[in-house]
Order: C-alpha cells, then structure tokens, then sequence
C-alpha cells in the first residue's frame, strides 16, 4: 500500500460561469480526489480564490 500525498492548493480565477467545472475536470483527468472545495470573493468582484484540498 503506498502513501497518498495531501496537497493544499489556493488559485485566483476569473469571476465566470463554468470556470470551477473546467478546474474539477483537470483534476478529474488526472486521478486525483477533490477531498475539500471552498470558493470565496476577493476585493475585486470579478476575481474569486479557489482554495482545493486533495490527495492521489
């Protein structure tokens, strides 16, 4: 059995519709397993932070 690696990732993303699907698609294709998603405002109203949290 081997060791899976925990990682924390924080992204700043374009304020759109579709942006986080095409995201969690990346992550799909590649194997890996979302554990956490949070999205949050910014100051500026067509920037959101994307912090995810997975493990693979």
């Amino acid at each position: 059995m081997t060791k899976e690696n925990k990682h924390t990732i924080s992204i700043l993303v374009e304020n759109k519709t579709g942006v986080l699907q095409r995201i969690a698609g990346l992550f799909t294709r590649r194997d890996f397993n979302i554990d956490n998603i949070t999205v949050g405002k910014t100051a500026d109203s067509n920037i959101s932070r994307i912090t995810i949290t997975t493990y693979g």
